[in-house]
């Protein structure tokens, strides 16, 4: 039986023009990846958009996805109120969340406590 795989096209990922960054962009944003004092990131959610576009075609079972997941996750815990509420922050909050259904559905069937609660940290 073939794994679960979540595909970006079902989470309605932002295309490359409406991201409007390249993995250098990101990169190039260093001096917005600073912390401001209530704890957000300005890019924290092109980050997390970043990451998930790499692993568009997610396997529960691949633990260099759950790892680009669970970076993911913990840059759009450090995004803005704003940034989460507009339409990037949306699909890639949407995005996270199918993926970590994903590992607790397939962590349900096998009865695996271990990632059942993994997949409940993340979420």
């Amino acid at each position: 039986r073939a794994p679960a795989t979540s595909s970006a096209s079902d989470t309605s990922m932002p295309s490359d023009s409406f991201l409007g960054m390249s993995r250098q962009g990101t990169t190039g944003l260093a001096n917005r990846a600073e912390t401001t004092t209530d704890g957000c990131r300005p890019n924290a959610v092109p980050q997390a958009q970043e990451l998930l576009k790499e692993i568009s075609s997610f396997r529960h079972d691949n633990n260099e996805h759950r790892q680009k997941l669970a970076h993911a996750v913990e840059h759009l815990r450090h995004a803005r109120d704003s940034d989460m509420r507009a339409p990037a922050g949306q699909s890639a909050a949407h995005t996270c969340s199918n993926c970590i259904k994903a590992i607790f559905e397939a962590a349900m069937r096998k009865n695996d406590e271990k990632d059942m609660g993994g997949a409940l940290s993340l979420a």
